[in-house]
């Protein structure tokens, strides 16, 4: 069974895999274009700083049994 935060890195590794498909084949960041919505200081950075760690728990998921 999924756990709550299990989800919430998932959800963070889908939201960053769509955001390198954009930048990829766009040429659009996402994250950089709803940071000015959100009005925090340096979101973006927190943003990316979360997608990478999110990635990094999913790609050791992977291996723990």
């Amino acid at each position: 069974m999924t756990t709550l935060i299990q989800w919430i890195f998932r959800f963070f590794c889908a939201v960053g895999a769509m955001n390198w498909g954009l930048k990829a084949f766009f040429d659009f960041d996402l994250v950089r274009y709803v940071s000015p919505m959100i009005r925090i200081k340096n979101f973006d950075k927190f943003a990316y700083g979360l997608i990478a760690l999110s990635g990094l728990f999913v790609f050791l998921s992977l291996f723990a049994f």
